[in-house]
């Protein structure tokens, strides 16, 4: 996996306050918005306020950045923010993301307060301008503030003939491993020196010691979506290869009847290996990604079920491994 652009590796050195433009990213131009950089435990974010219409929001202009080619995939990640409009609408919101010339491409409707659009590259769409923001639902205009957490834009690497089928680990982490850098109260990323890793929706993400074992605690859970993202999108997973990935962990505390746990593929929170879990019981989650899978996918998630949304759990251990 390539990585063409990253918006948190260009936000690296700019300071919070008003936002307006920072490279190919910036407040849209044909319905101005007010924007702002927040920081959050080290992470930057870009939050759309203030907005009169559904049309405000970002724009990402796509020729300025440099190598984009037909096949590459941006996906842009953020969350609503917490000016409620009247009623429950703030519940029922699309955020799309889309061309002047193709219409809608993408969209992520609630009532999840999180959303990820994610779009292929097509040649014709190169030099385009990609926007981002609200539309309508039904006769109801959503102008809640938004944040965007992230815009990656990466490339699946072509298999070359020089590589082999023997079986080899791709990422492996024991939460022993760099406690310094994931040993934080709460984050939306584990640390920019941890890519591979971010809290998703709002737990948080410490390190505990369990005997001599040290161990990577996900608590403060609400929601089922709240669990921690391996950031797959980052690594280097080739198109045509398999990969497993295997998870070991347990549950801390009372988990109630009918609780699971689970990886999700991300996005579309794709239901793999979902597991019956008890109160304080261990659990090992295993999957083989297939061929869609790696092409598809840019995250797998580690998450619970809705009867067990709000149950923290401990995880030993992460392997990736090519077949």
């Amino acid at each position: 996996m390539l990585l063409i652009y990253d918006l948190q590796e260009a936000l690296a050195n700019v300071s919070a306050g008003v936002f307006a433009k920072e490279g190919p990213v910036l407040t849209r131009e044909e319905a101005p918005s007010n924007g702002r950089i927040e920081i959050v435990e080290d992470v930057k974010t870009i939050c759309i306020y203030d907005r009169d219409i559904n049309a405000t929001g970002i724009d990402i202009k796509l020729d300025e950045i440099p190598g984009l080619m037909a096949g590459d995939r941006i996906t842009v990640t953020g969350r609503v923010g917490t000016k409620e409009p009247i009623g429950n609408k703030f519940w029922s919101v699309a955020l799309i993301a889309s061309f002047p010339e193709d219409g809608q491409i993408t969209q992520h409707t609630a009532p999840d307060p999180v959303f990820a659009v994610s779009h292929i590259l097509e040649e014709e769409q190169l030099n385009l301008t990609l926007h981002v923001h609200t539309v309508f639902w039904g006769n109801f205009e959503p102008l809640m503030d938004f944040y965007i957490d992230g815009v990656l834009i990466t490339r699946r690497e072509e298999i070359t003939e020089t590589e082999t089928d023997t079986r080899s680990t791709v990422y492996y982490l024991e939460a022993e491993q760099d406690t310094e850098l994931m040993g934080m109260e709460k984050a939306e990323a584990l640390g920019k020196d941890a890519p591979f890793l971010f809290c998703w929706g709002y737990p948080t993400a410490r390190v505990f010691k369990r005997g001599d074992a040290t161990a990577l605690h996900i608590g403060n859970r609400f929601r089922d979506w709240d669990g921690i993202d391996i950031n797959i999108a980052r690594m280097k997973l080739r198109v045509g290869n398999q990969y497993k990935i295997t998870v070991n962990g347990r549950i801390d505390g009372d988990a109630p009847i009918g609780s699971t746990i689970m990886l999700q593929g991300i996005p579309g929170c794709v239901w793999k290996c979902n597991t019956p879990i008890s109160s304080d019981s261990e659990f090992s989650l295993s999957h083989i990604m297939s061929r869609t899978d790696v092409e598809k996918w840019s995250a797998i998630r580690i998450t619970t079920n809705a009867p067990g949304a709000s149950v923290p759990f401990y995880i030993y251990s992460i392997e990736i491994v090519r077949l």
